[in-house]
């Protein structure tokens, strides 16, 4: 009898295991209820100090946010030589109560379309060149004419003079707040075959370019200028489907044009202007003390200085990397220059002729920063 008992009691407690061995767990949901957010993953910085992803950052409370787009690469000289040091200057300035996030390599606006994206408030500060939007800045593409300037710091100071003297430049400009305007460009000559010292030199070769300035030049100095893209330098260069290049003498590292075109014309035959403005509805939304800060302590004079004293070091690298690389690094000779200069006198003269069609004061702006420019560089 016992041992009936204990038999079906063993069957019993089998059976029990058995059974709960047989229950599955409560399943547990494998989505979020509809009601809540999703979870987003966060937005990785850059490399680069200073430099943020095209993704806006969520304003702090009380913090003045302000955005930055230009078209160049973060490693770029306006971002490291620049951008990033305004930054941090106009942060430590104002105490942490703005907020300074850069956006490069055309990550809101291309090149040519950074002005109207701070007109409309897709950035609120843009830095771009005029010269990317041919016939929307007609006046002050004065700049732009060849010779006009012997050096980056002079053609600067020149730009910055006339905006600030010439209120029909600075019309050109009405829809924005101008933080300041610079010429900082150190376009010279570079080829792949043979040096040049003289126009004769380029006679009927063939020059790549990139802007309608630079194609006017060369084609005034007796060459057969090539329209490039930005990026097909290098290789237009190396492959010789163009004898040289009119192009920034920083480029000569950046791109690695020196590579390609050993011989190197350095002498400034044009320049370009460059911006940085500001939305209008964002400049007056800030107080007095921080307009002080961004558009005079650090705007102005500063930033043309700042932008101009970091050509200049853009342009020493470029140099510096060329001279391992190059056959000859040439400096005409005064009446070598006369000899360019001579050479593309018509295309400023067709500028002038363009603007008075225009009903434009070409011809008395001209005159202007020819003056400047010999009073600025003695």
């Amino acid at each position: 009898m016992i041992k009936r008992i204990c038999l079906i009691m063993a069957l019993l407690l089998v059976a029990i295991i058995v059974l709960a061995s047989c229950v599955s767990p409560t399943a547990q949901p494998t989505t979020q209820p509809s009601n809540q957010p999703s979870v987003q993953p966060s937005v990785q910085p850059t490399t680069q100090p200073g430099v943020q992803s095209p993704t806006k950052p969520t304003p702090q409370a009380g913090t003045i946010q302000l955005s930055v787009a230009y078209y160049m690469a973060p490693m770029s000289w306006i971002s490291t030589l620049v951008f990033i040091p305004w930054k941090n200057a106009v942060e430590q300035a104002t105490n942490g109560r703005v907020n300074v996030t850069l956006y490069p390599s055309g990550s809101i606006a291309t090149a040519a379309d950074t002005y109207d994206a701070t007109n409309t408030g897709l950035c609120d500060i843009g830095w771009g060149l005029p010269g990317f939007s041919p016939g929307r800045f007609p006046l002050t593409n004065f700049v732009g004419q060849p010779f006009l300037f012997p050096d980056v710091p002079t053609g600067s100071t020149v730009m910055y003079q006339m905006w600030q003297q010439s209120p029909e430049i600075q019309a050109e400009y009405k829809e924005t707040h101008v933080l300041t305007l610079a010429a900082c460009s150190y376009q010279l000559l570079m080829a792949t075959k043979s040096p040049i010292h003289v126009p004769g030199d380029i006679k009927g070769k063939t020059i790549g370019t990139q802007t309608e300035n630079q194609t006017k030049t060369m084609k005034a100095a007796g060459a057969v200028p090539v329209m490039l893209k930005m990026e097909d330098n290098y290789t237009s260069l190396s492959s010789k489907i163009v004898d040289g290049d009119m192009n920034d003498g920083g480029l000569l590292k950046d791109l690695k044009l020196a590579d390609v075109a050993p011989y190197i014309m350095n002498m400034q035959v044009g320049n370009d202007a460059m911006y940085v403005v500001m939305n209008l509805n964002k400049w007056n939304s800030l107080p007095p003390d921080i307009q002080k800060i961004i558009g005079q302590d650090l705007g102005g004079l500063n930033l043309n200085q700042r932008m101009t004293a970091a050509k200049m070091q853009h342009v020493q690298m470029g140099l510096d990397y060329a001279k391992p690389l190059a056959k000859e690094i040439y400096v005409p000779t005064a009446a070598e220059r006369d000899q360019w200069v001579a050479a593309t006198k018509s295309v400023a003269d067709q500028w002038i002729a363009d603007m008075a069609a225009k009903g434009l004061p070409g011809q008395q702006i001209y005159n202007k920063a020819v003056g400047l420019s010999q009073q600025v560089s003695k």
